[in-house]
């Protein structure tokens, strides 16, 4: 028998589409597996279609032989939101982590930002002067900590870079001062230049995903080919972890009778431990241009991604394994945030009805190595808010719609954003 718990998931990025590694040696050798939530994990939807052979028959019940068809699925994947799980040394760049991988195959941009520190004085809690410049960009996170408290790094996006004067969205909670170390994060963002043609010049490319089940004795094995990711929602419950739901979009897959079977005993499975939801955990609502400190409880909030991935669909196959499937693009759609607000008040109203518009972000303090983001830097609030309850009290529930910001750089554009520290 196969247990359903043991569960290993790899990807690899094809060089050509709907091209994997050619054996379970070639996975061991090149994929790269990495921790994922197993009992989202589910392959029990794989399925080759098949289609009704429909010539006349001379009696009632006579049948036609079925006829196999397109071997395009989908697949659940879940995974933690985690921090890099290291401290970057000064002057060196965030490591690249497989985490990082996945959300740039799904979103399209990845910006890796340097660790630095703050020198020549002249700070403000909004505008900082760093020590060296390398690497941040309008747009990016960077995670700003205060050496001369025991508090955590705090999470800003960067607004502005003049020389080595770096503008802030939002105020710092205390008055920064020569030496404060400025953390390298990763920004995970939308480039639609990359999003429109998964087969595109731009990259990231299509994915292999291989699914192994089961123990050694009895395993299980699924190879999914020319996948690309989509980002479902980012679910952020009160003394949970920071969950990721996803589902890769598969061109064809195999089976356990044709898949092959890599041994990972010896390969290190890549992904570091999340931190839970509830301590040293902020929601920012501010109101886009002010720099004004804007943190908020809520009781719950949920966001939902909005970065749709469409399978250009085709009645040929160009290459191999890409059964009726060119490539991937994108296609408009709605990025939400829903936040149950505490204490109720009437401002939110007001957000709606003066249609003013507010940037979000969900931010983690916590140490280097374990710090994590999503923001939406120009949101509206979309509907009339709700009185919610929140256990005895009243709660102010309002659903949030991102727009693209303002900016030069599909980094400074995007209307939500992944951060990594």
């Amino acid at each position: 028998m196969t247990s359903l718990h043991p569960s290993i998931a790899a990807f690899f990025q094809e060089a050509t589409q709907g091209t994997p590694p050619v054996d379970g040696a070639a996975w061991v050798t090149n994929g790269r597996p990495i921790r994922h939530i197993a009992e989202a994990t589910d392959p029990s939807g794989l399925k080759q279609q098949t289609a009704e052979d429909m010539r006349s028959q001379s009696t009632i019940f006579g049948l036609n032989r079925k006829v196999r068809g397109l071997r395009g699925v989908t697949q659940p994947l879940a995974l933690y939101t985690t921090g890099s799980g290291a401290t970057t040394a000064d002057g060196q760049q965030i490591a690249l982590t497989d985490l990082m991988r996945v959300l740039q195959h799904a979103l399209g941009g990845l910006h890796r930002s340097r660790t630095t520190s703050l020198a020549g004085g002249g700070h403000t809690t909004t505008v900082i002067n760093v020590n060296d410049a390398t690497d941040i960009a309008v747009g990016c996170f960077i995670a700003v900590s205060d050496t001369s408290a025991s508090g955590l790094p705090v999470v800003r996006e960067v607004t502005n870079v003049a020389a080595l004067a770096i503008t802030l969205d939002e105020a710092l909670p205390f008055t920064p001062a020569n030496g404060d170390v400025v953390h390298a994060m990763a920004t995970a963002f939308i480039d639609e230049a990359v999003l429109i043609n998964s087969n595109g010049s731009g990259g990231p490319f299509t994915f292999s995903w291989h699914i192994q089940k089961g123990s050694p004795a009895a395993l299980e094995n699924f190879l999914l080919r020319g996948c690309k990711l989509q980002l479902d929602n980012l679910s952020l419950g009160r003394g949970d972890l920071p969950r990721l739901n996803a589902t890769i979009h598969a061109a064809t897959f195999l089976g356990p009778n044709d898949a092959p079977s890599p041994d990972w005993s010896s390969s290190t499975i890549t992904g570091n431990a999340p931190v839970s939801i509830g301590p040293n955990t902020d929601v920012h609502l501010g109101t886009v241009g002010s720099t004004t400190a804007a943190t908020i409880h809520v009781g719950s909030c949920e966001i939902d991604f909005g970065v749709p991935v469409i399978a250009t669909e085709t009645v040929t196959e160009m290459a191999d394994n890409m059964e009726g499937v060119h490539s991937y693009a994108t296609a408009p759609g709605d990025t939400m945030v829903k936040l149950g607000i505490v204490p109720m008040a009437s401002s939110y109203w007001d957000s709606f009805d003066d249609d003013t518009m507010r940037r979000f972000r969900w931010a983690k303090r916590a140490a280097a190595g374990q710090i994590y983001a999503v923001a939406c830097p120009n949101c509206e609030v979309v509907e009339t808010p709700t009185r919610g309850a929140q256990n005895a009290v009243s709660r102010a529930d309002v659903s949030l719609r991102a727009f693209p910001a303002s900016g030069s750089t599909a980094l400074a554009r995007s209307k939500i954003k992944i951060g990594i520290g």
